[in-house]
């Protein structure tokens, strides 16, 4: 199709089906939005091409456009515009502007088609690209599909196809033309904003704003800062640089697409930032400062009109005046108003939001409200009223309370709805935040936990590793939204002008400090920065302050390579002018160990105190030979502002303290301190020089006026850098440049050593780009930079400690769990933190140990003698097991209500006898009934329903269970599996978690029931409350749920979600003997019939055999197990050996190994191995007692099968078989033919794949089975289990598969039961040790 150029007939199809906008009068056509449905193979090209343009979108696309392209959001747009509003509104009204929200009508279906493939030309795309795109648009029809009538066909002419996935990726493309026009029109001034660090744009009337800001810190502060803080404030100096871009040049994966350059945020006339355009799809904002931009921004619009066919949607126009502009007259006499007006914009365009006039704009921009602060309220208390109704609808489900189901709705459908106008439009009063949030929290917990409420709020908001289910926490969840953009401000990396508002919060609230982005790595609480005006903060941007003063302090994370190619320069590594200008106090980089808390309101006012005398950064308390001043006289010396800020809460003692912490700290530094500041550029230093980002090729020497460097070039939608081949001079002096801060992202490759790696894939093109683009520049400019966040980290507010690395764990698995060194409390790393992380750490502060088990509370007895790291990780692992995957939803909710001990029982809910064990009180027992009475002490019903359990238990599997624990019947925590016979038991955790659960959900609908019949108005007797009713229910809940599993298991095979489903299943339930396969359905094995052993008196051997894995430094063993018992004549048996050893194999024995050795471990060749060993001490006894009769117990069903199947063919080989007229046996020629064929498969041998001397040990063993019936007739006997081998005698054959030699280890057993010590016996028939001379 591509080659000709033409689709098939049916591709070309598409049918456009109207969706309303849900907005406006049905009766409008233009409230439809035409929506083309195409076939699914026009699906699937149209996304493969989307794929490859993808890429190169936002290389090419500018950064002010938001919409389709990767790694930017919407967010920026409107946390810009709403900061850059309040802004100007409120602090600097003297700088003004006017912004122009713009709309394009009918944006889609106006594109045309000859334009959009010029544009694509335009903007270098590979002509294979083009011609795809073409063919897709070659000859397209559509028909309109109207009450479920379709129309006749027609040619589509113009217009991309909303539905598909290229159009929106076409579209921007375009829209992008426009957007580059308003961009690089020198007659558009933007409206200026603040720089990276957040200074104000110079202006003559700077200095009152910076006083103005000072004063009303303090009037914010509280009581310790505000009588420390000075009101006056020397001028803020704008050192910014302009920004430049360069042009970038970008790899396509189908061969290679030059961008043209796409700048991020415009640069004002001024040399400041600027705002000058937005972009979100078709929505345009425009940023002019005067009204003297607006005529050459409506040339550009003319111009761009004219020349494809886009319109303006004059109705949707908002026009916002800001500042000083809001004198500007729609109406006057002047060449922009009159320009504004012939495009139809009227006075009812245009509005003004400052006090006096309307809270909000009468449509929201990115659906979201712009206004003041009474408009954001409005639009608070709407959204909560809307969350309360949708909470109220949704309560009507039959989703079980507390489910999964219900979760997701309080996620999804309150919070998601919510959390767009939440996010974008929260209050400055804190009072009225809190309100909102607690109707928001009391909607989400009426809905999932409903009126019953098993659990508090408290209990159920736990996450689930903590007993709790998850429940939405509406406050963490919106604090971790609104510092997402804090924390990418505090990230660096691309360089965003939203971020610049941030840093513009930091230093209002903290003038004495000089500093912006520096401040958000300190342990400082931004209480002063969330206490700031209205005029200064937005609510959002205050409650993000907020949020990032409640996660734990920062704290120095040591790099170490973690074997991706990444590379983090560590603190010790710092240069000398680095390490100089780092801040001084309260800088974690610094501290020599972590300071476990925030910064107190005394160590920020001290902070304060030593800023207003000139004190902020290291170099500041050195001396001329880079030592740290010793004492409160000598650093007054160097800084006399400092006696000022001496009085009676502040002595010269306190200076001094601080001076010694500061030198105990900078100790690991002497001397790269003492060391001189390099006056000549280094080899690889990086510095700024003309505009560009250079590096030194070579160390400048005394005889140097210039050395050769490599020039970078700088993406810049990221701040990434790549070489560019282009060597220029740079100056040998320092001084003659500017220091430029980068940080390196990868250390696989230098430039010039750099493979050419393909880029015929986006995998590979990603690659190939972060290879290129191999450093980051932290700062533009003359301007500060940030610290490097990947060495910043939190650890989290929990005492509990993870379990230590394994050995040969790699360090980026470590990193990647949360521990980078090894065992202890998880620590998140801040350049790697997603939102999810400060959520979960800030649900994980509020994390409570559940009472039952403290001090007094109804499971203190489990705690004791516990020291406090044991009792939490046994507390860990309850609350582990009780989220295993095994466990149902209803069961999971009722062991979360029996650990939190919410049941109503007991005296504190319950009064007189309805606080008494009912079944007990039957029984004359006065008894308080309580969680541990009812599921494990209760002498009529739970101690019968375990022992039934766990009788059944241990015959399906061989696992023996305690029942008169209280850690087991109630928590269902067994004890811990260990040795090499571990596998088995942990495989078996599924089924018990499961089983576990159901018998106590059981056994408390039995106590209701009884409870229910014995305080009843009329006392009856309960119905199915027995011990035998409830394990009868614990079977049919067990049969359902493995059926379900079985169920799940096939579904996900089957449709390729999980290839291991069904051997899972195999593994956790037919292996493990609690359930096997009947037809084609699994069938519970626990609870079914099985028949008396009926031992013939005289020795009953029992065989057992396990296989181990491989492990880092062992192949994988097998080993074997015989026990022996005589057996009475009344049936009784009494133990008298037991023997084990290892399955030789080539493997595990080398030169030792016997000629009969398997050449592969497997579980059936030790069963084979341990059962020739019971036969040969079969034939001891029976050659020893003539009157003796032995009965061998086989333990693999499946090893007895394949003796059955050797033996019958060994009894009929040979035999003639006369073939017997079809008709004699009345058979048809075709069923005689199909039996004989049965029969022919039954008889011969299976097909031998490998291991023929697992083969050779089934044939040995039948010759010594055949010999042995032979010698002595009707005395031995072969038998399949009746029930599970133990437990004890597999993790024995297990142990012995280690055993380095061939030798048998014997026990014999008295007959009081004593063993006597396990002695080796080198011969047993073929267990010898074998040598080539035998």
């Amino acid at each position: 199709m591509l080659t000709h150029g033409q689709l098939s007939v049916a591709m070309r199809q598409a049918i456009l089906s109207p969706i309303f906008k849900d907005k406006g009068s049905r009766y409008d056509p233009t409230k439809y939005r035409p929506i083309s449905v195409t076939t699914l193979e026009y699906r699937i090209l149209a996304k493969c091409i989307a794929q490859q343009l993808n890429l190169a979108v936002s290389h090419i696309v500018g950064d002010p456009q938001t919409g389709y392209s990767p790694k930017r959001k919407y967010d920026e747009n409107v946390n810009l515009i709403r900061d850059t509003v309040r802004d100007i509104n409120g602090r600097r009204p003297h700088h003004g502007g006017i912004m122009l929200f713009l709309d394009n009508e009918k944006a889609f279906d106006r594109v045309q088609h000859d334009f959009m493939f010029r544009v694509l030309e335009a903007f270098n795309m590979p002509t294979e690209l083009i011609h795809a795109v073409k063919t897709l648009y070659n000859g397209s029809n559509v028909a309109v599909k109207l009450n479920g009538e379709v129309g006749g066909n027609f040619t589509q002419k113009s217009g991309v196809k909303q539905g598909c996935p290229l159009s929106p990726l076409l579209y921007i493309l375009v829209q992008e033309v426009q957007m580059r026009m308003i961009r690089q029109d020198p007659d558009i001034e933007g409206i200026p904003i603040p720089d990276h660090d957040g200074r104000d744009p110079v202006d003559s009337s700077d200095e009152k704003v910076g006083e103005a800001d000072v004063e009303v810190v303090q009037r914010n502060a509280t009581p310790e800062v505000r009588a420390t803080t000075r009101s006056k404030r020397g001028r803020v100096t704008n050192v910014a640089a302009t920004t430049r871009s360069t042009e970038g040049r970008v790899t396509n994966v189908a061969a290679t697409t030059r961008s043209t350059g796409g700048r991020g945020t415009t640069v004002a006339g001024s040399g400041g930032q600027a705002l000058r355009e937005r972009g979100l799809v078709d929505d345009t904002m425009v940023g002019v400062r005067t009204p003297a931009s607006i005529p050459p921004l409506m040339r550009v619009m003319g111009r761009f009109e004219a020349f494809s066919n886009h319109k303006m949607n004059v109705e949707k126009t908002i026009i916002l005046l800001l500042g000083e502009q809001r004198l500007f007259d729609i109406g006057a006499d002047t060449e922009p108003a009159r320009l504004l007006r012939e495009c139809g914009v009227t006075a009812a365009h245009v509005h003004d939001i400052t006090a006096g006039s309307a809270a909000n704009l009468p449509d929201k921009w990115h659906g979201v409200v712009l206004g003041r602060e009474e408009g954001i309220e409005e639009a608070w208390d709407a959204t909560m009223a809307q969350t309360e109704r949708t909470a109220a609808h949704l309560r009507a489900s039959s989703l079980p309370v507390a489910s999964r189901g219900r979760l997701a709705q309080a996620t999804g459908r309150l919070m998601g709805k919510a959390l767009a106008t939440l996010k974008f439009t929260a209050p400055h009063s804190q009072d009225a935040v809190d309100k909102g949030l607690a109707r928001l929290q009391k909607a989400a917990n009426d809905l999932v936990l409903g009126r019953t409420r098993p659990l508090t709020a408290a209990e159920a908001q736990q996450p689930r590793t903590a007993f709790g289910i998850g429940l939405l926490d509406a406050k963490a969840h919106m604090q971790a939204a609104w510092a997402a953009p804090l924390m990418d401000t505090l990230r660096g990396g691309a360089h965003r002008p939203y971020k610049h508002y941030y840093a513009q919060a930091a230093r209002l609230a903290y003038p004495e400090m000089d500093m912006g982005r520096e401040l958000l790595g300190l342990r400082l609480t931004f209480s002063r920065v969330a206490n700031l005006p209205p005029s200064h903060i937005t609510g959002e941007a205050s409650q993000a302050f907020r949020a990032l003063g409640a996660l734990p302090p920062f704290e120095y994370l040591e790099p170490e390579d973690d074997g991706d190619g990444t590379t983090v320069e560590p603190r010790d590594d710092m240069r000398a002018e680095d390490l100089r200008r780092q801040p001084l106090l309260l800088n974690p980089i610094l501290e020599r160990r972590p300071a476990g808390k925030r910064a107190t309101e005394e160590e920020e006012a001290e902070m304060i105190r030593w800023a207003r005398a000139g004190i902020t950064r290291v170099e500041h308390v050195l001396t001329e030979k880079g030592e740290v001043v010793t004492n409160s006289d000598a650093l007054i010396d160097m800084h006399p502002r400092l006696l000022t800020q001496i009085d009676d809460e502040y002595i010269k003692g306190r200076v001094t303290q601080r001076l010694a912490s500061i030198a105990k700290d900078l100790k690991r530094w002497e001397r790269t301190l003492k060391s001189k500041v390099p006056k000549r550029v280094q080899e690889g230093e990086w510095r700024h020089h003309k505009g560009q980002v250079v590096r030194a090729r070579e160390r400048a020497t005394r005889n140097h006026a210039e050395v050769p460097a490599d020039v970078y070039k700088r993406e810049p939608h990221t701040g990434r850098l790549a070489v560019t081949g282009e060597i220029t001079q740079l100056p040998a002096q320092r001084s003659d440049s500017a220091p430029c801060h980068i940080r390196e992202m990868m250390a696989i490759y230098d430039e010039e050593e750099a493979p050419d790696m393909p880029v015929d894939t986006p995998p590979q093109l990603a690659a190939a780009l972060a290879l290129e683009y191999n450093h980051e520049l932290l700062a533009p400019e003359g301007q500060p930079p940030v610290l490097d966040a990947r060495l910043l980290a939190w650890r989290w507010p929990t005492s509990v400690e993870e379990p230590a690395t394994a050995d040969g764990e790699t360090w980026g698995q470590r990193r990647a769990a949360g521990l980078p060194n090894g065992a202890g409390p998880k620590i998140t790393c801040v350049g790697e933190a997603r939102t999810r992380d400060v959520r979960m750490t800030l649900t994980a502060q509020k994390r409570e140990e559940p009472r039952v088990f403290s001090q007094g509370g109804r499971y203190e007895g489990m705690m004791k003698g516990l020291t406090p790291p044991q009792k939490e990780k046994r507390v860990n692992e309850i609350a582990r097991g009780s989220i295993h995957w095994a466990i149902p939803s209803e069961e999971r909710l009722h062991l979360l209500v029996t650990m939190h001990h919410g049941h109503q029982q007991g005296e504190h809910k319950c009064k007189g006898d309805k606080a008494l064990c009912a079944a007990c009180l039957k029984t004359g027992r006065r008894v308080e009934e309580g969680a541990l009475h009812e599921h494990h002490e209760c002498p009529m019903l739970a101690r019968e329903v375990w022992k039934g359990v766990a009788h059944a238990w241990e015959a399906a599997t061989g696992e023996a269970l305690d029942v008169s624990d209280p850690m087991l019947t109630v928590m269902g925590v067994r004890p811990e599996a260990t040795g090499p016979g571990r596998e088995k038991l942990e495989a078996l955790e599924p089924a018990w978690r499961l089983l576990h659960s159901v018998t106590l959900r059981q056994v408390h609908g039995a106590r209701n029931r009884v409870h229910a019949a014995h305080h009843a108005k009329t006392p009856r007797e309960p119905r199915r409350a027995t011990s035998r009713h409830v394990m009868s229910a614990v079977k049919q809940r067990m049969q359902q749920r493995i059926q379900y599993e079985h169920a799940r298991a096939e579904s996900r095979a089957t449709h390729g979600l999980n290839q291991g489903a069904r051997a899972g299943f195999q593994k956790w339930w037919v292996l493990t003997g609690v359930a096997d396969m009947h037809k084609g359905r699994p069938r519970l094995n626990m609870w079914q019939i099985k028949h008396a052993e009926n031992i013939e008196p005289g020795i009953h051997i029992r065989t057992a055999a396990a296989a181990v894995k491989r492990t880092a430094k062992q192949p994988p063993a097998a080993g074997w197990l015989l026990e022996e018992a005589e057996v009475g004549q009344d049936g009784k048996e009494r133990s008298c050996l037991r023997a084990r050893g290892a399955v030789p194999s080539r493997d595990t024995h080398k030169a030792t190994t016997p000629p009969h050795a398997l050449s592969k471990q497997t579980e059936q060749g030790a069963h084979l191995a341990a059962l020739g060993r019971g036969l040969c001490r079969a034939g001891q006894h029976l050659a020893r007692d003539s009157t003796t009769k032995v009965t061998i117990t086989v333990a693999s069903i499946t090893t007895m099968e394949r003796m059955k199947r050797a033996a019958r063919r060994h009894e009929e080989e040979g035999a003639p078989r006369t073939a017997q007229p079809a008709e004699a046996r009345g058979m048809t020629v075709r069923e005689q033919l199909n039996q004989h064929k049965r029969r022919r498969e039954e008889t011969e041998p299976p097909k031998r794949k490998g291991n023929n001397s697992m083969n050779d040990q089934e044939n040995e063993n039948l010759e010594k089975l055949t010999e042995l019936r032979r010698r002595y007739p009707n005395r031995l006997h072969l038998r399949a289990p009746t029930h599970a081998v133990r437990t004890n005698l597999r993790q024995q054959a297990a142990a012995a598969a280690r055993f380095t030699d061939l030798d048998a280890r014997v026990t014999k057993i008295a007959a009081d039961g004593r063993e006597r010590s396990e002695r080796s016996v080198p011969r047993w028939d073929q267990t010898r040790v074998w040598d080539p001379g035998d």
